[in-house]
């Protein structure tokens, strides 16, 4: 199936929801402290410039950035943080390995769960549904459209997540 791009744009507002395998806990003072199922890490959110709601942080693990202009910075954990990381699910049916990457994220991008939803979405009466994930990197969005009966094709993969592939389920096709 072909879809043609409709002349104007259609803007639709995406808001995430509670989950139990993400919650932003608290944010501020340029960072954020987040729980990733059972665990709570601290990570830097340039873009939270107020005050957080309590200085009380108990957290698993800290991204600390590097204070050089190429970035950066590692993790400094306060409990038990497997290396090889822990297992997580979306949406009771993908399921995924998440670990603290030197790249400061957890091995996905729970911010962009309410996308993942909408393309679930947009694949609802299509026979047999056809996707392409160009922000493809750590490969749960494309199990997630894949969980959903599309034939998918994953771009920009992350090369450390892809080299874990034996804990990934397979996608059909």
């Amino acid at each position: 199936m072909c879809w043609a791009m409709p002349l104007a744009p259609e803007f639709v507002t995406l808001v995430s929801e509670p989950r139990e395998d993400y919650t932003l806990i608290d944010s501020g003072s340029g960072r954020k402290y987040e729980s990733y199922g059972s665990r709570r890490f601290i990570r830097p959110e340039p873009q939270a410039l107020w005050e957080p709601a309590t200085a009380d942080w108990q957290a698993d693990g800290e991204f600390i950035p590097g204070s050089d202009d190429d970035g950066g910075g590692r993790w400094y954990h306060a409990g038990k943080v497997p290396a090889e990381g822990w297992p997580l699910s979306w949406n009771d049916e993908v399921r995924f390995t998440a670990s603290c990457t030197p790249f400061r994220h957890l091995g996905f991008f729970p911010d962009m769960d309410p996308v993942w939803r909408w393309m679930r979405g947009r694949l609802d009466g299509v026979a047999e549904p056809t996707a392409m994930n160009l922000f493809g990197y750590t490969g749960v969005g494309t199990l997630a459209l894949s969980a959903a009966g599309a034939q998918m094709v994953h771009v920009d993969a992350s090369k450390n997540r892809w080299r874990r592939r034996a804990t990934m389920p397979r996608c059909r096709g």
